[in-house]
């Protein structure tokens, strides 16, 4: 089958690998107004997550990465009110209930100034498999040719639901016929429309408005487009992807599990390529987010999620869950979960340690065995080995905290925060009931309940605790 032009435009590179902006004046829609009721979910289909973003990011990302704009994204009323949150200057469109289709969809978003750009990418907010330099080679094609279209297909196998390119005896793209409506031997077609095109502007807002519903599905749609232009002796271009997967759409959970699987492999192998050791790829899960420096080490049955770093020469696993978090160079993370929290050089967390939101670690601090940390400041070389929990507190540089030492910051109504000073030890066991001060150098005997401020250099034990008689550990004489 011959496929007409499919010229392979070249892609610049930055010198991170990703695709520069466009040159050309090119203009974005997204059709995000789909019900989505093959996902089986009250989720509206943009905000279904994929590798740690909702679907609809993808198509957004897409187009700041290539200098798109304006954007307009046609939502239906579920989703219009959180799209203009998550779309900063995009246009959002609310469709009208007065017609279906992606025909209709793309009429909704004619811009007020209908000469801005000379060319219009119509994306969907369920591809997230789509690559910049791929919508790059369309926008190119489309310009360099003249062409009214270029459409995105794909060869498969497994062709289904999808419409089917048709062509002329020249190989050139003269129609897209609705799996529904396709005769026996255009289902045999095995070049699938992926939905994505490009658009001559100025022919696209002529024509569109005049489309009509499919007398099957009573919907209005894009893809006729592509026969009025052949009719009308306009040029209908075409890409076809080397992998049909990069088109495919995300209709079910079954189609999302798929991307996520894609996106994630691709991240991994992008890690991989620069640097980080990943010791097995199936069984790593790294968000599409995710940043990592070089010799950086990663250990199966990890997940590392959200708006994460990791420095070089860190080791993150086995089984350790890393979410929105700053891993600095040469820790380690080990069976445990670091979630919103900050770790410094050469920190060592785990086994079995959770270490939740707010926490920050000084350089060379120890979180040991199932210890629990939460909106806590810990510094530089402190050590807390075993059964701990630190939590509303500021824990200073050199500190002990022995197994099982609690700061006990919850009164039943409001959080009360614990000081523990530079240099100071706390025995095994101790409560240090907050609001309280643990001064600098003093001591905190095992079993201790510390209800009031401990002086400097001072021991103290007890329930409650109080200052042991004679010296203090700075040489003042105690009560």
């Amino acid at each position: 089958m011959r496929t007409g032009n499919r010229e392979h435009v070249t892609v610049e590179r930055d010198a991170r690998g990703s695709a520069v902006r466009i040159a050309h004046d090119t203009a974005a829609i997204i059709l995000a107004a789909g019900k989505g009721t093959r996902m089986k979910s009250r989720i509206p289909k943009p905000f279904h997550d994929v590798a740690g973003r909702p679907l609809i990011r993808y198509p957004l990302g897409l187009c700041a990465s290539l200098g798109l704009r304006p954007i307009t994204i046609v939502a239906d009323s579920a989703s219009a009110a959180r799209i203009r949150d998550l779309s900063g200057e995009s246009r959002v469109v609310q469709q009208s209930e007065d017609g279906y289709g992606t025909g209709y969809a793309t009429a909704q978003a004619a811009p007020p100034d209908r000469d801005s750009s000379e060319s219009t990418v119509v994306l969907f907010a369920d591809t997230p498999l789509l690559k910049p330099e791929t919508l790059a080679r369309m926008v190119r094609l489309r310009a360099s040719s003249g062409a009214g279209i270029v459409v995105l297909s794909a060869l498969t196998d497994h062709p289904s639901k999808y419409g089917r390119i048709l062509r002329d005896d020249g190989g050139r793209v003269r129609a897209i016929v609705e799996a529904a409506v396709a005769t026996e031997d255009q289902l045999e077609i095995r070049e699938i429309n992926t939905g994505i095109m490009v658009f001559d502007s100025a022919w696209l807002w002529e024509n569109v408005s005049k489309l009509r519903p499919d007398p099957v599905k009573g919907e209005t749609l894009l893809t006729d487009l592509v026969e009025t232009a052949a009719t009308q002796g306009r040029i209908v271009e075409s890409i076809v992807l080397e992998d049909a997967d990069e088109g495919m759409g995300c209709d079910d959970r079954i189609a999302l599990a798929k991307a996520e699987r894609i996106i994630r492999r691709r991240k991994v192998d992008e890690l991989m390529l620069s640097g980080v050791r990943i010791h097995d790829p199936a069984s790593t899960f790294v968000d599409e987010s995710v940043t990592a420096d070089q010799d950086a080490e990663i250990l199966p049955g990890s997940f590392i999620r959200g708006d994460t770093h990791i420095g070089s020469n860190s080791v993150i696993g086995p089984a350790t869950d890393i979410i929105d978090s700053v891993i600095g160079r040469g820790s380690t993370v080990t069976r445990s979960i670091v979630e919103g929290s900050k770790l410094g050089e050469g920190v060592t967390v785990g086994p079995f340690s959770h270490v939740r939101e707010g926490t920050i670690i000084g350089a060379g601090a120890h979180v040991g065995d199932f210890t629990e940390t939460k909106n806590v400041r810990i510094g530089a070389d402190t050590q807390s080995g075993h059964f701990s929990y630190l939590g509303d507190a500021e824990i200073g540089a050199g500190v002990n905290i022995g197994a099982g030492a609690v700061t006990c910051n919850f009164d039943g109504e409001n959080k009360h925060r614990t000081t523990v000073e530079d240099g100071a030890f706390v025995g095994s066991g101790a409560m240090l009931v907050a609001p309280v001060t643990v001064g600098r150098g003093a001591r905190v005997g095992a079993g201790s309940v510390v209800t009031r401020d401990v002086p400097d250099g001072a021991v103290v034990y007890g329930v409650p605790a109080r200052v042991r008689p004679g010296k203090t550990m700075d040489g003042r004489k105690g009560e």
